[in-house]
C-alpha cells in the first residue's frame, strides 16, 4: 500500500536522473518519486513490477520492469535477493526521508553485499534466466567499453613529472561518463591539453595538472569539440567543380554543397554563358 512521503524540490532538478530518463526514454523521474511512496520505512520494497506500476504509473503505457531495470542500472535503486525472493531498496532513502515513528516496522529483509544483484543497464531484455544471462553479457560489454575508454584517456593525457593518482581519477572519469559526458570528447580534450602542454614546454613536469584535478574541474569543457577540417574552394573554380563531380558520383554532393555554404561560399549562381552580340 502506498504511503505519504516527502519529495524535496531538488528532485525536480536532478540532472543525472533526467539524463537517465532521456537515455532510456522511460518516465524515470515520476516512477522514482512513486517508489518513495511504495517503499516501507527503510526504503525497501518487493520487486513486483506489476504491483508497483499500480502505485507509481497506473495509466502509463510502459513495462514497469524496464523502468526498474533502468533505475537499477543508473544506481537510483538497488536490487537484491534473499531466500529466492527479490526485493528493491532506495540507497539514498535516509538522506531524504524522516518517517513517522508510528509507522510499522519493515518486514522486508535487510540487503547485504552478498545479496545484491548485478546492475543491468539494458532496455527491453528478456526475463528469467535468459534475461539474467543477457544482463551479464551486457554488463560485460559495458565493462569492456569502459576499460577501453579509460585506456584511451590515459594514453591521451599528458605525462606529468609528479604524482598522478590514476585510480581515483578513473572513478571521476566514470562518474563524468555516467552523468552524460561523451567519453570521446573527454579523450579528445585530453589530447588537446597534451598538445597545449607540449607547446608550453611543461610536459613531464609538475606543472601538468593531475588527471584527478583536471577531471574534477571538468576542464575537458575548456576545449571545443574538434572535427575534420573542411577545405574552402573558390566557387565554380576548376577544383571546386572537380571535387563536386567526384562527390556527386559517390552520392555526397549535398553534404559538399552544405559544407561550402557553412564556410561562407554560399550558393553562388553559375556564371552566365557568354553570348555573341547580334549582328
Amino acid at each position: 500500500m502506498a504511503r505519504i512521503r516527502t519529495i524535496k524540490p531538488e528532485l525536480f532538478r536532478h540532472e543525472r536522473l533526467f539524463d537517465a530518463e532521456r537515455a532510456s526514454r522511460l518516465p524515470l523521474r515520476l516512477a522514482f518519486a512513486g517508489l518513495f511512496t511504495a517503499a516501507d520505512r527503510e526504503g525497501r520494497f518487493n520487486w513486483a513490477p506489476r504491483a508497483l506500476k499500480l502505485d507509481c504509473l497506473p495509466y502509463d503505457d510502459c513495462d514497469f520492469e524496464e523502468v526498474l531495470v533502468a533505475l537499477h542500472g543508473s544506481g537510483f535503486i538497488q536490487k537484491y535477493e534473499v531466500e529466492g525472493k527479490v526485493y528493491g531498496v532506495i540507497p539514498s532513502w535516509s538522506q531524504h526521508q524522516h518517517v513517522n515513528v508510528r509507522e510499522a516496522q519493515s518486514t522486508i529483509p535487510e540487503p547485504t553485499d552478498a545479496s545484491m544483484c548485478a546492475h543491468v543497464q539494458a532496455r527491453g531484455e528478456g526475463k528469467g534466466k535468459e534475461g539474467e544471462r543477457k544482463g551479464r553479457d551486457i554488463s560485460t560489454r559495458d565493462a569492456s567499453v569502459a576499460d577501453e575508454n579509460w585506456k584511451k584517456f590515459k594514453e591521451a593525457y599528458p605525462k606529468r613529472g609528479g604524482a598522478n593518482p590514476w585510480q581515483p581519477a578513473r572513478k571521476v572519469f566514470e562518474q563524468a561518463v555516467k552523468s552524460g559526458h561523451d567519453p570521446t570528447r573527454i579523450i579528445n580534450s585530453a589530447k588537446a591539453y597534451a598538445a597545449e602542454c607540449d607547446k608550453n614546454k611543461i610536459t613531464a613536469t609538475d606543472k601538468v595538472a593531475q588527471a584527478l584535478t583536471w577531471l574534477r574541474q571538468a576542464r575537458f569543457d575548456d576545449y571545443a569539440p574538434t572535427g575534420p577540417a573542411i577545405r574552402m574552394l573558390a566557387p565554380y573554380s576548376e577544383e571546386w567543380q572537380a571535387e563536386r563531380l567526384a562527390k556527386d558520383n559517390r552520392g555526397e554532393d549535398t553534404r559538399f554543397m552544405e559544407s561550402q555554404a557553412e564556410q561562407g561560399n554560399g550558393w553562388p549562381a553559375p556564371p552566365e554563358p557568354q553570348r555573341e552580340a547580334a549582328e
